[in-house]
């Protein structure tokens, strides 16, 4: 790491500490974004996630992070109706990502035999 590389960007699990420490002091949610979804350790993904106050964001992240990102922002978030907002998303995001399986003809297969 350069010497004006942010701590929260090292994936040195041994510098960890540090990293938290220095994303607990940020307040920027811009910032806290970034770090988000950018931070390679997860643990420091998830504490920019908690240092976040703005429920547009905490919806962004929610649904747009990684699993780690993802469960933080739904802890947060109080608002019945967001949440429910966030359910159907994620379940549309999943549906969209599922493979579709094609199988062919049936009656191709059974002229094979």
């Amino acid at each position: 790491m350069g010497l004006f590389t942010p701590k929260w960007k090292t994936n040195d699990r041994s510098k960890q500490i540090k990293a938290v420490e220095a994303v607990r002091k940020v307040t920027n949610e811009k910032e806290l974004k970034q770090i988000a979804l950018e931070a390679p350790l997860p643990d420091v993904r998830m504490i920019a996630v908690y240092q976040m106050k703005d429920p547009a964001l905490l919806r962004e992240m929610a649904i747009s992070g990684d699993k780690y990102v993802s469960k933080q922002a739904v802890e947060k978030i109080s608002n019945r109706d967001l949440l429910a907002e966030i359910v159907e998303r994620l379940q549309v995001k999943k549906q969209k990502s599922k493979p579709v399986i094609s199988y062919g003809d049936p009656c191709e297969d059974c002229q094979r035999y």
